[in-house]
Parts: C-alpha cells; sequence; structure tokens
C-alpha cells in the first residue's frame, strides 16, 4: 500500500456514506451503507485543500472492499494483514 494511504475499520455511525465501488463494469449494488454495518476506510490525502495534513475517507462495504482489492493492478500493495488496517 502506498505510504500516504491508511485503512480504518469501524461500524457506520449515521448511514449517509456511499460506498465508492464504482468500477467501469461494477457498482455497489446497495449504495448507501447503513447505520451499524461494517465498512472499511481508505484513508487519502485531500485533493481539495491547501492544508498538508488534510484527509478525507472513501467508505466501502467489506463485500465491495475486497472486490476492489481483488481488481487492483499487480504494483499496488494490498491489505496483507489485519495490522494494515
Amino acid at each position: 500500500m502506498a505510504d500516504n494511504v491508511a485503512y480504518t475499520v469501524e461500524y457506520a455511525r449515521t448511514g449517509r456514506a456511499g460506498c465508492k465501488l464504482r468500477t467501469k463494469s461494477r457498482k455497489c449494488p446497495v449504495g448507501k451503507i447503513d447505520k451499524g454495518v461494517l465498512r472499511i476506510g481508505r484513508v487519502k490525502p485531500s485533493f481539495m485543500s491547501d492544508d498538508d495534513d488534510a484527509v478525507f475517507t472513501e467508505w466501502f462495504h467489506v463485500p465491495c472492499w475486497f472486490d476492489v482489492q481483488s481488481r487492483m493492478r499487480a504494483t499496488s500493495r494490498k491489505v496483507e494483514s489485519t495490522d494494515d488496517l
């Protein structure tokens, strides 16, 4: 995984976040992540802010995250252990 990308796992607090699984051939069948559902977040530097410490999180349903990870390039580092999360 890239040095500037971190991951987080938590239960959805509100139900407002949408799953970011969107590729040319697949889209999340559920869409919104309901309150209380386990989700995985990819925390990335924010491109919308001049602040170097600003970050944003892309949220995924757990099955959607594994779909994303299975489609990553061979050169991308993948989540390989719970320590990565």
